[in-house]
């Protein structure tokens, strides 16, 4: 069975070993026809009779036509090699199974019970509508997305394929652990059974175990048939009382004493503790599939993370410690080009299935703008949240939150005014405003705060951050910074902050190293396939030293150079003797480049300036381009992965791929050019930003200042200056008016 590497003649492409049950094996597989991943369900038994056979054919007819976002889809039936077997779609994430493993004891928090059971309540009752039940609904039939969307599978199949016979009426089907009495009786079954076996996985959910735990399954069929459970509050005294009410009467004996449908259960569920609003933050939308293609002339970048388990795996350790309660700090540090980010990129997606809610500040380069990752993290709170939901997590505090973030106000319908104090009790009460806001939202659903490039933190940012610091380790939040630990020296906030955080013992560090050789030679095979010969991997170890950022762009210049060309059967390298790599980041950064037309250069060395990233609107007025051709050139420059598009709702927002990108772009301006272009961009941003100066204050007397207009950047400093007063910003505000 393990040596199974395709089905049908060649059709599916099996691509890895998913896991394995009692029924069958679940194999990861490439449809090369329909150019889409599937799984492949093979059976572990022989070949069914023709009249089993038919019967498992019927039913997945039956279910194959259920086209619903939280039921996994049937594709195709058929028998290979003596084996039945079953196309599904492919569900990137993991069983409801694994996922109750990693918490403590095997107990979900509320909001995952609720967020998973609301989710198989509108498969159940979309199903039930189309007359179909489930009969075998339990933990390892209930997938969880990457995007923390429930899915049933499985629909329909367990009374096709048949059980052990107990009575003479019937067949018993389904787990004996989640088993409805009647079905374990052999009675006919309705829309009342599936909710049993949901009930009584909804019950391990929230205890940990199952309603009538046991190895020996006649002895817990008895006890499903005759015996009242244990109530779960025994179990998990934490437990929602209103949650634990409805767990009992799904496990009701008497079909007629249960929820009769599961749309009355699912009005149940979401009437517990405000359940549209926890789950109004943590629960993301369905994200579609991606489909993989057959073997093209392309290079594959979105690559897996290389050598970075035990990085991720401690981050993820974290998270779930979240989830018990348990608030850390962690800094992850190395030099530019590491994987700092793109790591952190991985956990984002973990905290997802986790229904953690992931939020990201931003430090910049140009410009000291007092507090600019909080306020980055409070707006997308404030964009994900109802007004309800915003006043009560910002408290006593709304004052102090609408003075950081102007445009809550909006949504906080009362804002209790507070009294005056003096500069430093006012500056601790900012802290203190700006650490309750996280902690109300952390106990509304878990959070993970993530301050990238930390090494351009303004000193404000590092000092709230040593406050909040103080306060996590009892909340049901982490907070994550990630900084270049070689450009420490010159900062002296940071290195400041970190030193006092270090004595007081808040953080753990987590530090990136370079790739072995080895490394690189997998992230070359993934790029390129396995035709290419071993000695280009060791040629690009040790021409980029282990940098990840620098072995992709080396390998991105290789396939732009033709160096490794596309062959019949994927990517081969001709002759490695004769490659020539560029010694820095600089020089293949620049080479690449050359590839781009000179329109494009232009556009992107003016993007440079700007900063790391750019809004659509401000560079066409910038550049003088009309729409279409500047849509243009920004689609062959994301296509060269020089730069990404960034999601910021109401906004067209692009950002370089990485600040090295952008170093070297800027770096390739000469200095009369750069002084033009500051200017230039200094009064195109002072037009476009008119109805809201001062909060650009900071950027505009940057670029000023820049262009060489001395009186305009005096206006803006001042700007600037009184702004970061009035968040108490004193260092900023000082730096300003100096």
């Amino acid at each position: 069975m393990s040596s199974l590497t395709h089905l049908q003649n060649g059709r599916y492409a099996v691509l890895k070993k998913l896991g394995e049950g009692g029924k069958g094996v679940v194999y990861k597989a490439r449809d090369t026809v329909l150019n889409r991943v599937v799984a492949i369900k093979m059976l572990k038994s022989e070949v069914l009779s023709e009249e089993a056979y038919s019967r498992v054919m019927r039913e997945a007819q039956v279910v194959a036509k259920l086209n619903h976002p939280n039921i996994v889809s049937i594709h195709d039936i058929g028998k290979e090699s003596e084996k039945q077997f079953f196309i599904l779609e492919f569900v990137d994430g993991m069983s409801l199974g694994g996922l109750m493993g990693t918490y403590r004891e095997g107990k979900c928090d509320l909001q995952t019970v609720l967020r998973v059971s609301i989710d198989v309540c509108g498969a159940l009752q979309y199903a039930h509508s189309q007359g179909v039940l489930h009969r075998d609904i339990k933990p390892e039939n209930i997938l969880i997305t990457q995007e923390g969307t429930a899915k049933l599978m499985d629909f329909g199949l367990a009374k096709a394929l048949g059980g052990t016979r107990i009575t003479r009426r019937g067949m018993i089907v389904g787990t004996p652990a989640y088993l409805p009495p009647e079905q374990a009786l052999g009675k006919d079954s309705d829309e009342r059974s599936d909710l049993y076996s949901l009930g009584a996985t909804l019950y391990h959910m929230a205890t940990g175990r199952p309603p009538f735990p046991g190895d020996d399954p006649v002895k817990v069929i008895f006890s499903h048939i005759n015996d009242m459970p244990m109530k779960p509050s025994r179990i998990n005294p934490d437990i929602d009382a209103e949650l634990e009410r409805i767990i009992l009467k799904l496990l009701k004996k008497d079909p007629d004493e249960r929820y009769q449908s599961a749309e009355k259960l699912k009005e149940a569920l979401q009437s517990i503790g405000g359940a549209e609003e926890r789950l109004a933050v943590t629960k993301p939308g369905i994200a579609v599939q991606p489909t993989v293609g057959l073997p093209s002339p392309e290079p594959i970048w979105a690559r897996p993370l290389v050598d970075r388990e035990d990085e991720l795996s401690t981050l993820k350790g974290r998270l779930d410690g979240v989830l018990r309660g348990e608030g850390s700090l962690v800094f992850v540090t190395g030099e530019a080009g590491i994987g700092k980010t793109r790591l952190l990129m991985e956990l984002k997606a973990y905290a997802k299935l986790r229904g953690a809610l992931f939020l990201v500040g931003n430090c910049y380069k140009e410009g000291a703008v007092p507090y600019k990752p909080w306020v980055e993290i409070a707006r997308e709170y404030l964009r994900r949240s109802r007004p309800e939901l915003l006043y009560k997590v910002a408290g006593i505090y709304a004052a102090e939150i609408v003075k950081l973030v102007p445009e809550a106000a909006s949504k906080l319908s009362a804002i209790p005014p507070l009294p005056s104090l003096g500069p430093e009790e006012e500056r601790l009460r900012l802290f203190e405003a700006v650490t309750q806001f996280f902690v109300n939202a952390s106990r509304e659903a878990p959070l993970v705060l993530f301050l990238d490039n930390l090494q351009w933190a303004d000193p404000s940012t590092m000092q709230l951050l040593h406050y909040l610091g103080r306060s996590l380790k009892q909340e049901q939040m982490t907070i994550v910074g990630a900084y270049r630990n070689l450009e420490l020296e010159e900062k002296e906030a940071l290195l400041r902050c970190l030193l006092d955080m270090n004595r007081e013992r808040l953080f753990q560090a987590l530090p990136l190293r370079r790739l072995e050789v080895s490394e690189v030679g997998v992230m070359v095979r993934q790029t390129f396939g396995d035709k290419v010969p071993s000695k280009l991997a060791k040629l690009v170890y040790e021409k980029s030293g282990g940098n990840p950022f620098f072995v992709e762009e080396i390998l991105r210049s290789l396939a732009e150079e033709r160096m490794v060309q596309p062959g019949e059967k994927g990517w081969v390298a001709p002759d490695v003797s004769r490659i020539r790599i560029p010694k820095t980041v600089k020089a293949v950064v620049t080479q690449r480049l050359q590839h781009l037309d000179e329109a494009c250069r232009r556009t992107l060395s003016l993007v440079a300036v700007v900063g790391r990233e750019f809004d659509f609107q401000v560079l066409k007025e910038i550049t003088g381009l009309e729409e279409d051709q500047l849509v243009t050139h920004l689609d062959r420059c994301l296509m060269s992965g020089l730069i990404q598009e960034r999601r910021v709702p109401g906004r067209e927002i692009y950002a370089f791929t990485d600040n090295q990108v952008r170093d070297v772009l800027y770096e390739g301006v000469s200095t009369v050019r750069k002084r033009r272009y500051h200017l230039q961009i200094g009064q195109i941003l002072e037009k476009l930003h008119a109805k809201n100066l001062d909060e650009h204050s900071d950027e505009l007397a940057y670029h000023f200042e820049e262009g060489g207009n001395d009186a305009k950047a005096l206006e803006y400093f001042l700007k600037a200056g009184d702004r970061a007063m009035k968040v108490l910003a004193n260092e900023e505000s000082s730096s300003h008016f100096e």
